[in-house]
């Protein structure tokens, strides 16, 4: 477990989430406020109306814990309960969707946050097997030229490449056992 960042980050946000909800209770504040402005910080989006970049600066802004914290701050100082309020609502609202997989977004994409970085994705190796046949690509040839064939002639290229069930059974079985006939002997 503490080796998946992700399984982290939702284990904290949610213990986040549980806080916020249970000090609003304790505190008696509104839950019919808490339904209202719920969603409030959500309308920072609209920035994506002019352009990503503007999308994602806005959408940021109100998505860090940094101005929540301040305002808190101010509130407890100022000693404003709705400010407060308000300021559950809003960590709240960022916690819950952190939990969600909603994180601050990249000026490339919506969809490009800093939990899952979409665009610029890491080059995957390609699985090998022991008969050098290649994978296809998406869109691309599946081996040496394997455009000027047939599908059927494909078919059985493929099928022909492809070790027999006897083949893997002394290998997978019988370490010791070179061949099928060995493992026939057996």
């Amino acid at each position: 477990m503490l080796t998946h960042p992700s399984t982290l980050l939702r284990i904290e946000e949610s213990a986040l989430l549980l806080a916020t909800l249970f000090t609003y209770q304790h505190l008696h504040y509104s839950w019919l406020l808490f339904a209202i402005l719920f969603l409030t910080p959500d309308l920072s989006m609209l920035g994506y109306l002019l352009n990503p970049r503007v999308g994602a600066a806005t959408y940021n802004l109100v998505h860090t814990l940094t101005l929540p914290l301040a305002l808190l701050f101010l509130s407890y100082l100022q000693h404003w309960p709705l400010a407060a309020s308000i300021d559950l609502i809003w960590t709240a609202h960022i916690a819950f969707d952190r939990l969600l997989g909603f994180g601050l977004k990249y000026p490339t994409n919506f969809k490009d946050t800093h939990l899952q970085h979409l665009s610029h994705p890491q080059a995957q190796p390609e699985p090998r097997s022991s008969n050098n046949y290649r994978r296809p690509k998406k869109g691309g040839p599946a081996g040496p030229l394997s455009h000027r064939l047939t599908s059927t002639q494909r078919l059985r290229r493929n099928v022909a490449l492809r070790p027999s069930p006897l083949e893997l059974v002394p290998a997978a079985f019988f370490p010791s056992a070179s061949s099928t006939a060995d493992v026939l002997a057996f």
